[in-house]
């Protein structure tokens, strides 16, 4: 009987999977957040989120992370830009 179960219990964890994992929008968020650069406006009047699509974008035409991270740079201090970027490329858009 206990070997029926494991089974059982293995298809179980395995349906429910998907239920438990958060999507990339909301990985990106809790990535700012334990790294103290989530705000609800970055100081360039941006969201978080619509920051973190431009950058998608931007890399997906080409441009390298060290390149957004410099421009971004004039319109906050560098860890939030770096954060920003490395989320956005990690969570938001790992296919860049």
């Amino acid at each position: 009987m206990k070997i029926a179960v494991a089974p059982a219990l293995v298809a179980v964890g395995i349906a429910c999977a998907p239920l438990v994992q958060a999507d990339g929008n909301d990985q990106y968020d809790q990535f700012l957040i334990s790294h103290g650069a989530f705000r609800d406006v970055l100081p360039n009047g941006n969201s978080p989120l619509a920051q973190g699509q431009q950058t998608c974008a931007a890399l997906r035409a080409g441009k390298s992370e060290s390149l957004l991270i410099g421009q971004l740079e004039s319109q906050m201090d560098r860890a939030t830009a770096d954060d920003i970027v490395v989320a956005a490329h990690r969570y938001l858009c790992p296919d860049a």
